[in-house]
C-alpha cells in the first residue's frame, strides 16, 4: 500500500462512527426531506464503510 494510502486510510479512522440512536435520528430527518441531514448521513456512512475497508486492508496484509 502507498503512502498516501495509508495516510488516507488512518484519517478516515479518526472519524467518529454514529450511534445507532444518532444514525435512527438523522435517517428520520433524512427521510422527511431535509437535504444537510441526508449528505451528512451519506458521509457518515461512507465513512464506516471506508473503515470497514481499511480494517479489512490491514487484517489482510498481516497474512
Amino acid at each position: 500500500m502507498t503512502r498516501i494510502n495509508s495516510y488516507y486510510l488512518s484519517e478516515i479512522d479518526k472519524i467518529p462512527l454514529l450511534t445507532l440512536e444518532e444514525e435512527k435520528a438523522l435517517a428520520t430527518k433524512a427521510f422527511s426531506g431535509d437535504k444537510s441531514t441526508q449528505k451528512k448521513l451519506t458521509s457518515k456512512r461512507l465513512s464506516a464503510k471506508l473503515q470497514q475497508v481499511s480494517d479489512f486492508l490491514q487484517i489482510s496484509l498481516l497474512k
